[in-house]
This record gives structure tokens, sequence and C-alpha cells, in this order.
């Protein structure tokens, strides 16, 4: 994973297409009712983001009526909403970007919204707190977000991740010697990445279970590598076969971020001659 390109508009503007798009004229009408509390919290959302400070940020003062109505403006298929997936998840090289950016697992499907909607109503439509999904990392994230005046998790509109390796995987035959089993576990060697950052990291990797996931996702990868390494076995020697691979991890972790799970697993398989010399054996 690494930090993503984040709404760079007016977000206020975002949210009045949004309500403007409503055909209740009445949800219109409450809601414009409290334009001028919403706009004050826009400001002090941008304004604390903009110094990565959100974990600082209280709630308007709302009753559950109005809580309710400011929830009925998110719909992840609605127009504005899908028309803002799209913006965000092309890359640079306007190339679509379909992955989930807090496991690069699963597809986006979802928006999570870094600030809950449970106590954030107000921001149930602001870009800057929609981050593109997966409904499995919206469904692991806990509402529980902050602690002592610090946000737990990562932020990828904020969070710059280092060129770091932090993520480690251990690779093993399986007893049936049929498969190959990996151990996936966040380290930081030699305090190498600054404390905070670190601690937002394993937090993040811990609560969202990346790396069971990782795991449990590990056969989609190794097939198609070990079928990669038996077809070429004949063709490249070793090391010429793992500088090919190697080269593909580098397109990989330009993409997805230097701790992209996916070049992780193929850097151990590069590096483990005896799980090399194993898919040299037969097709996996």
């Amino acid at each position: 994973m690494k930090k993503v390109r984040h709404y760079g508009k007016d977000c206020f503007k975002f949210h009045e297409a949004v309500l403007e798009r409503k055909e209740s004229d009445s949800l219109k009408r409450d809601i414009n009712s409290i334009s001028g509390d919403l706009k004050g919290q826009y400001e002090i959302y941008e304004e604390l983001f903009g110094k990565d400070d959100l974990a600082a940020m209280t709630a308007l003062d709302l009753d559950k009526t109005t809580k309710e109505k400011l929830k009925s403006l998110y719909s992840y298929d609605a127009y504005m909403f899908r028309k803002l997936r799209k913006e965000l998840t092309v890359d640079e090289n306007n190339r679509p970007n379909v992955l989930c950016p807090n496991c690069t697992i699963n597809t986006i499907n979802s928006f999570d919204h870094f600030l809950p909607q449970s106590e954030f109503a107000e921001f149930v439509d602001n870009p800057l707190n929609l981050i593109p999904s997966c409904t499995e990392c919206n469904g692991h994230k806990s509402s529980v977000w902050r602690k002592d005046g610090v946000r737990l998790f990562l932020n990828l509109y904020i969070d710059d991740l280092p060129n770091v390796q932090y993520l480690f995987v251990t690779l093993s035959i399986a007893e049936d010697g049929r498969s190959v089993d990996a151990k996936f576990e966040v380290k930081n060697p030699e305090d190498r990445i600054d404390a905070d950052l670190y601690e937002k990291i394993d937090y993040h990797y811990d609560k969202l279970h990346l790396c069971e996931r990782f795991r449990d996702s590990r056969e989609q990868v190794l097939s198609g590598l070990a079928n990669e390494i038996y077809s070429l076995k004949n063709v490249l020697s070793d090391e010429l076969l793992k500088d090919v691979i190697r080269k593909s991890m580098e397109n990989d972790r330009k993409r997805y971020g230097y701790n992209y799970w996916v070049a992780v697993l193929k850097e151990a398989v590069c590096d483990n001659q005896e799980i090399f010399d194993f898919f040299k054996k037969k097709p996996y």
C-alpha cells in the first residue's frame, strides 16, 4: 500500500451538489438550515487534514433525526459518488487502479468513512473523509479510530509510507509436500521507521487482519509464479529468471508501494533457493 491522491476541489461544493440531487424538498430544507454549521465543520476538517491533526476534530452536536438525514446523503452507487470513485482511482498515468488501497487484495467496492459516520454524520459526503476501499476492510475497521488525541489507523490520503521494508514473509513447504505456506509479519528492524508512523502501520495491519489475509490469498500469486519458473527453467538460468521476476516486482512496487504484499512474496521466493527449486520440479 502507499499514499493515494485525495480530492483536490471544493469539498463543500461537492456536498451541495450531492444535496441538490436529492428529490426530497424537506430533506434539502432541513439540511440547508444547518448549512452554516456544516460549512464551518468542513473548513475545520480541511485545516486539520492539512496539519495531520484529524484526531483533534470535534463533532457537531446534532440530534438523532438530523444525523439520520445527513447519513441519507451517502450512497455508494449514487451518481456523485460513482463520479468521485472514478476520479480518485485513476493514477498519474491515467490508468484505473481497482485495488483497495487499504489491503491491495480486493477490488474497491465501497468508501471508508475515515471519521466514522456514527460519530461524524456531518462528513458523510465529505470527499476528504471518503477513502476508496473494499467492504472487507470496511468491516474490519473499528469505529474506534483515535486514542488519547492520536489517530490509530493509517490515512492513505495523509501518510507517506517509507521505502523501507516492514512487511516480511517466511516460506515453508507444507507437510504434504505439495504446496508452500507463507507466514507474514510486520516488523521495524533497527527502528528505521519513525515510531509514531510504525505504530499506525502495525495497528492498521493488525486490525484489518492483513497478514492473515495475505496468507489466505497467497495461492493466487504462488501458482502463477511457480508455473512461470517451471516453464522457463530450461530457457533461463536461475539468476536470469530471478532478475525477470524482480523486474516485474519493481513495477508492482511503483504502483502499489514498496511493501506491496505480492512483491514481498515474490522476493521471498527468489531469496529462498529451496522454494525456488521446489517450483522447478513440476507444475504447481
